[in-house]
């Protein structure tokens, strides 16, 4: 006797809900999507009429009625099998710019505002695996990546009361060709680059070069840009370098690529008023494998920097525009935000180029690293209108030399010397600049130069020579016993810091040290574990600087 048996196999299908579309075709139903408002996020009044969900602007403060939102926090979108989310939305409302929240990552765009028929965004999110939240935040633009608060009873004329209906929300999938060398050879071709901010970008011919022209076109405190645009192609995020080669003829000395709500800049120091091309590298290790629309951004470098001390009338820039200290007295709180403390010389923004243009040869995106030269610790040392310039340097691989560069603003830096690289692993140098004439602030700055002909720059170092006596402070020198023993005279009364430090920048000793009496005798003991060599004593306070190089025996 046989017996059959029969084996049945069920298969059971792994649901995950809410994966949309979300078309909101049922009547009192939103489909798992809510509205809220104001900064805590109170939750706002959403109807589902049967063919689009409503949410009607309220009156309120930034605290309470700002930028309705509308989420749905368990959309669990497939990111992979859908690169986009695409929304048809009629914004009666005054705001102008969307912010798409996917798992918290913020994506944009820019809408229209008091629409009378609906209009179709589509926001590549290019996201891999499964979307948990989708937010739609509706917000001012105003030129920066984030935009502004959108608070409906501050616009003119007030905008509380009216409609913004959502027809459908849809995962989508933009289907883009993938380009990661950009040439500009052919003619009236940007390749793509034609997402454009305060910016104008054309092909053009420079001599033998096709290039992309970008021209900065209005005066503002904020950056020009231009992007790639996601219709036309992509960039593969799993490059994680890019290398910029361009020309700019402009005086704007801050370039950077933005991707993502990230700023990436340039390993090298961006120049101006260039003759030559030169390569911009930039590290993108840490943006997303998926595809990358990414964008760049010209604009005017800042000097100001909120721990640094500024006199009164000293000049910094900040945001495009100059400002001019008026107390002597410098905060956290930006020039543009201190009335108290600054005050805009001219016109805001006056300081971004908008004559001159920036030529772009060819974008390359790799994974081709570059590792540039490494500035370690810079450090002057100044004596009687004579001041020594140290610096060290890590990873030098094919650098012709260096150029000791002195100002007298920070900001226009003139060559004093020229050293030979030594192209070591680690390397110091020092220079002795005896041709100051002033008794005024003078800033230094190291300029490398690569073989290629790229520049880099350390950072500025300022010394007032008012306040660098020499004759305040003698001291032992070579230190012996890792005792250092300083004799300070005619210095005022107060508090005076000491510190010891590495050529590298390490601090090795500190101390607050009180001075009661004109003339004072100081012995201070070194860590028992400091190395022989070269180190730099500064001693600083009450408007007093002394520094000096000191060797440990």
């Amino acid at each position: 006797m046989k017996i059959k048996t029969t084996f049945l196999l069920f298969i059971l299908p792994f649901f995950t809900f809410a994966q949309g579309p979300w078309e909101f075709n049922t009547a009192g139903n939103t489909e798992g999507w809510i509205a809220t408002q104001g900064s805590a996020g109170a939750s706002g009044i959403l109807t589902a009429t049967g063919t689009f969900i409503r949410y009607i602007t309220i009156t309120g403060t930034s605290s309470t009625a700002r930028n309705p939102t509308f989420t749905n926090a368990t959309a669990n979108m497939d990111g992979t099998a859908f690169n986009s989310i695409q929304i048809r939305v009629k914004n009666g409302s005054r705001a102008t710019y969307l912010r798409v929240l996917a798992d918290g990552t913020s994506y944009y765009s820019i809408i229209t505002e008091s629409d009378i028929d609906y209009k179709t965004y589509t926001i590549v999110l290019n996201r891999i695996g499964t979307i948990v939240s989708i937010a739609f935040e509706f917000r001012l633009y105003d030129g920066t990546t984030g935009g502004a608060n959108y608070v409906p009873q501050a616009t003119l004329p007030t905008s509380v009361g009216t409609n913004i209906d959502i027809d459908y929300i849809r995962p989508f999938n933009v289907v883009t060709p993938t380009r990661n060398v950009f040439n500009f050879n052919t003619a009236s071709d940007v390749e793509g680059f034609t997402t454009l901010t305060r910016s104008t970008a054309i092909q053009a011919a420079d001599g033998p070069n096709g290039t992309l022209k970008m021209t900065s076109t209005v005066v503002s405190a904020l950056e020009s840009k231009v992007a790639l645009n996601a219709g036309t192609f992509t960039v593969d995020g799993t490059n994680k370098y890019a290398h910029v080669t361009l020309k700019n003829s402009s005086t704007n000395t801050r370039f950077v690529l933005n991707a993502n709500g990230i700023t990436y800049f340039p390993y090298q120091a961006y120049t101006i008023s260039d003759a030559t091309y030169k390569t911009y590298d930039f590290n993108l290790s840490t943006w997303a494998d998926g595809n990358q629309q990414p964008e760049f951004g010209f604009s005017v470098q800042n000097t100001w920097l909120a721990t640094s001390t500024y006199a009164v009338n000293d000049l910094v820039v900040f945001q495009n525009s100059t400002y001019r200290n008026t107390t002597g007295t410098n905060t956290a709180t930006t020039p543009k935000l201190d009335p108290t403390n600054w005050v805009l010389q001219g016109i805001e923004g006056a300081l971004l180029d908008i004559t001159n243009s920036i030529y772009i040869d060819n974008i390359v995106f790799d994974n081709i690293a570059v590792v540039p030269t490494k500035f370690g610790a810079i450090y002057t040392a100044a004596k009687n209108k004579i001041v020594e310039v140290m610096w060290s340097t890590y990873n030098e691989l094919n650098v012709k030399g260096y150029y000791v560069q002195r100002s007298n603003d920070g900001v226009r830096f003139s060559d004093l010397f020229f050293v030979t690289a030594k192209n070591l692993q680690e390397s110091r140098y020092d220079f002795t600049d005896r041709t100051i004439s002033t008794d005024a602030i003078v800033y230094y700055r190291i300029k490398a130069l690569d073989n290629d002909g790229t520049i880099s720059f350390s950072s500025v170092v300022k010394i007032n020579l008012q306040n660098t006596n020499s004759s305040a402070i003698s001291l032992v020198n070579p230190v012996k016993s890792k005792t250092l023993q300083m004799q300070l005279n005619g210095l005022q009364n107060g508090n005076y810091q000491v510190k010891v430090q590495s050529l590298e920048g390490s601090l090795v000793l500190y101390k607050n040290l009180p001075i009661q009496n004109t003339s004072s005798s100081v012995s201070l003991s070194l860590p028992s574990t400091i190395s022989k060599g070269f180190y730099i004593l500064t001693v600083t306070g009450n408007e007093f600087r002394y520094a000096s190089k000191i060797i440990i025996e």
